[in-house]
């Protein structure tokens, strides 16, 4: 009797750590796509900053009629 509360125990423990370990490869693939959206959404601020600053130079456009592109906002 006391040898098979400890399979059970054992089998519950084991399924217990399946589960773990298929939470935790879920977690880890989600941060990585996460992380990859954000670093491209992060260099396409940079850029669309970069060719703002360059277009407003160039325009006879005043500053405060200029599109800020601040206002935009980024969804995750």
């Amino acid at each position: 009797m006391e040898l098979s509360n400890l399979e059970d125990k054992e089998r519950k423990h084991s399924v217990y750590k399946e589960q773990l370990c298929r939470e935790q490869r879920f977690l880890r693939r989600r941060l990585e796509q996460l992380s990859l959206h954000f670093a491209m959404s992060k260099r396409r601020s940079v850029s669309e900053c970069s060719s703002s600053t360059i277009s407003s130079n160039h325009s006879t456009t005043s500053f405060s009629s200029a599109p800020s592109p601040i206002s935009e906002s980024v969804n995750f």
